[in-house]
């Protein structure tokens, strides 16, 4: 019997399904909670969009450059995209219900994330 398995993540079980439980495990202020919960929402609906159904380390990497490129946030903005990213794969691993496929994937520099729009 092999108990470090992973339980992958199928079509019938979205990963939005885990975002509740994820959330509610972290020890942090709920404003932070709310900026997580938003910025995986997002990340959720471009899988969506794009037909991903189990997301793999390649696709964050596209979703960092469609954030960087296409959307035009700042760096800062985009490390704080991809730390929610980390830290919901991280606990989905812990939890063994996906790999980690975040794991080492870094923000963008400081300075090449493109200035804040001003309104």
């Amino acid at each position: 019997m092999i108990t470090d398995q992973i339980v992958l993540v199928t079509h019938n079980q979205d990963m939005t399904h885990y975002l509740p439980l994820f959330l509610n495990s972290l020890d942090i202020r709920s404003s932070s909670k709310n900026t997580y919960k938003r910025q995986l929402t997002e990340f959720f609906r471009w899988c969506a969009a794009q037909h991903i159904s189990a997301p793999a380390r390649e696709n964050i990497i596209a979703y960092r450059e469609l954030l960087r490129d296409i959307r035009q946030l700042s760096a800062l903005t985009i490390a704080g995209y991809i730390t929610a990213l980390r830290r919901f794969f991280e606990w989905l691993e812990i939890m063994r219900h996906y790999p980690n496929i975040a794991k080492g994937i870094k923000g963008p520099k400081r300075g090449t994330g493109l200035p804040k729009r001003s309104q």
